[in-house]
């Protein structure tokens, strides 16, 4: 189907995001349908839910779902859904039961593509970057969007401090003079715009500032003169490298794909085998905790171990798995082939 891919994400995190904040217990789902060139998404979850009567007040600017709970968000994120989906032509409406649950449907037109073209998401390749260890302070007050760009970063080698709130940056930067600064916009008292002014004019720090906000009316052309860069939400991996790569002067470390099928290659076949052994149970702490033990020993296989690390880290253990197979299969047939040779 054919439509605003950026607009659709944003509405469809917005929801979702809607539904983890009030839903303590239970479940959240997501459902999608597509039928006569009209997508239909239901977020249904399990939460404190809301009387009936008080459903068309959740849209208004400014209100929330229950005053009662601590929630440092302005309360504009379903309005700004309800009006990216009627920009869209949608329609956005909402079932609810206090106590019990709601349901968000969201119908949209989006025209069906008759002859679709290959498009085609390659995740990235890059391991590493060249230099000294960069240390990124990362500000946002939801612990979930920290863990996400933590999750992203921390394997590449970046050093991740993170602040949820602007008083919290402030003594971050003070204390550790951080390379760089992600920063969320919506925030409780120091929202981000006060924020980096505060950094450049009372800290001082000139480290880029590159603002993340799932404001639809932020874009790049209106970052304040304080910050260096803008991205929205959510964080695309790829374009934040590059803009990281832009505003630190890095020169990434790549995957060689040519040598992907050889990487767990000349690793004593014992060591293959417990390796494998924790992938299969998903035990990404034991293949790390092995992996350490490896290189203690087996200084030479630094780079091999590291690329290793790299896909349990990423919990990659499908392909980690691909690769100790192929090892263990290279080491077991190389005796047999020199046997043959030896003949």
């Amino acid at each position: 189907m054919r439509g605003d891919e950026k607009r659709v994400r944003q509405i469809l995190i917005n929801l979702l995001g809607n539904a983890v904040r009030y839903t303590d217990a239970g479940s959240i789902t997501l459902r999608a349908s597509y039928l006569r060139e009209t997508a239909t998404f239901e977020i249904a979850d399990t939460g404190i839910g809301i009387a009936p009567e008080q459903v068309e007040r959740l849209f208004q600017p400014f209100e929330r779902g229950n005053p009662l709970r601590q929630d440092s968000g302005l309360g504009l994120g379903l309005t700004i859904t309800r009006m990216l989906t009627a920009l869209m032509g949608g329609e956005l409406s909402m079932k609810s039961e206090q106590g019990r649950g709601s349901v968000f449907q969201l119908r949209l037109f989006l025209s069906e593509v008759r002859v679709p073209q290959a498009v085609v998401h390659v995740e990235h390749d890059i391991i590493g970057y060249h230099g000294p260890r960069r240390r990124v302070l990362v500000v946002d007050d939801h612990i979930e969007h920290r863990k996400v760009l933590a999750g992203m970063l921390e394997p590449l080698g970046f050093e991740i401090l993170m602040a949820s709130n602007g008083q919290e940056a402030l003594s971050q930067v003070s204390l550790h003079n951080p390379d760089l600064i992600l920063m969320d916009l919506s925030m409780p008292q120091l929202d981000g715009w006060q924020t980096a002014r505060l950094i450049r004019r009372s800290v001082g720090s000139k480290a880029p500032i590159i603002v993340i906000s799932a404001n639809a009316f932020v874009d790049g052309a209106s970052v304040a003169a304080d910050c260096s860069d803008y991205l929205p939400k959510p964080v695309h991996a790829p374009v934040l490298l590059d803009k990281i790569r832009q505003h630190l002067g890095l020169d990434w470390l790549r995957r060689d794909a040519a040598a992907t099928t050889s990487t767990a290659a000349g690793l004593p076949l014992n060591a293959l085998h417990a390796l494998q052994q924790q992938a299969s149970l998903g035990y990404v702490r034991g293949v790390l905790e092995l992996l350490d033990q490896l290189e203690r020993d087996l200084p030479a296989a630094a780079a091999q171990l590291h690329e290793l690390r790299q896909l349990a880290r990423r919990f990659q253990l499908n392909e980690l798995g691909q690769r100790l197979d192929q090892a263990m299969n290279n080491e077991i047939q190389t005796p047999m082939e020199d046997t043959h040779a030896s003949n």
